[in-house]
């Protein structure tokens, strides 16, 4: 079984090589194909020093280079790896591992945040303690509930494929612009197979000041840039959702497109265009719980004072999202 590993970059040159060595450290046997929208003869070169295959593609949207990638690729399985962030020793072994049962279709580990000195933060933490094990296709609404409890919806750097379910999806993949990890898992229910998720922190997940959309100069720029983002994510939503039409997973696709729909009215300043949308009530667990629905909703809801107070708090306590 050959594993390829998908390392899509964008304008930044600083992390590419050591994410490549990380690959390197956990399997010389892994393909390695860099996907980035640039040309650089110190860094083109370096990578093809260390082995890897080197792809320049110009398109902004980053599910068009992971699907150059996986058109590229010619592996069985395939990783993602952002660019930013590492392998630990034993991923890609431990990936080919659990493929090696055929019923496995998609693979999520956890992840160790660490910063950029590689010194670990702490395991990043999910909403309830994960259990490792098996989860068949199509799942029940529960059993969905606690894959996406378990976070196996988020980052792309703890995800595996195996390529030929996915493969019948490659034309939907460019019109993802940002949010992938949500996109790749939403159509990994659709080509169905079962899901494996891992306990042991496979991934190392970077922490820094450049990882995030959002983190604006000052207030009017972060609420700017949060509902830039949000917009983007909404739109990109919207693919999984018109994929999902008529399946079993079309009301979690339709919840997450809501969440983010009143995202965007959350950071709006414009309250004559500002609007919440009520969650199907069994997927009222989409994505972080009630609680937090019930928060943005009263915010929404509340006079631009009040919004704006509540905005205020969101951003100096330090509210990011990572960046692509």
């Amino acid at each position: 079984m050959k594993v390829s590993v998908i390392i899509p970059v964008h304008n930044r040159k600083e992390y590419v090589l050591r994410a490549i060595r990380s690959v390197k450290k956990s399997s010389s046997e892994a393909e390695i194909i860099v996907v980035k929208n640039y040309s650089d003869n110190n860094i083109d070169q370096s990578i093809e020093r260390e082995g890897a295959i080197n792809i320049v593609e110009n398109s902004n949207p980053l599910g068009e280079k992971i699907r150059r990638g996986f058109i590229e690729s010619a592996g069985d399985v395939i990783c993602i790896l952002e660019d930013d962030d590492t392998f630990a020793e034993g991923k890609i072994d431990r990936v080919k591992e659990i493929f090696e049962n055929s019923a496995i279709n998609f693979y999520h580990n956890r992840a160790l945040n660490v910063n950029e000195m590689g010194i670990s933060l702490g395991i990043m933490k999910n909403r309830i303690k994960i259990k490792e094990g098996i989860y068949e296709m199509p799942a029940s609404s529960e059993e969905l509930e606690m894959m996406h409890k378990f976070k196996m919806y988020y980052n792309t750097s703890s995800m595996a494929f195996r390529k030929e379910p996915i493969m019948g999806y490659m034309d939907h993949f460019r019109d993802v612009k940002l949010v992938m990890d949500t996109f790749l898992f939403q159509i990994s229910l659709l080509a169905g197979g079962s899901f494996f998720n891992d306990a042991t922190p496979f991934t190392n997940y970077t922490v820094h000041e450049s990882a995030s959309n959002i983190s604006g100069k000052d207030f009017d720029d972060f609420i700017s840039k949060a509902k830039n983002f949000f917009k983007i994510a909404y739109e990109d939503s919207l693919v999984s959702l018109r994929l999902s039409k008529g399946t079993s997973t079309e009301q979690y696709s339709r919840a997450w497109s809501i969440f983010l729909e009143n995202s965007v009215s959350l950071f709006s300043m414009d309250l004559k265009n500002v609007k919440y949308v009520d969650l199907p009530e069994s997927y009222s667990w989409v994505p972080f719980g009630k609680r937090m629905n019930f928060l943005i909703r009263s915010a929404i809801k509340a006079p631009e004072i009040v919004r704006r107070s509540i905005l205020k708090m969101i951003y100096l306590n330090g509210y990011r999202i990572r960046k692509r």
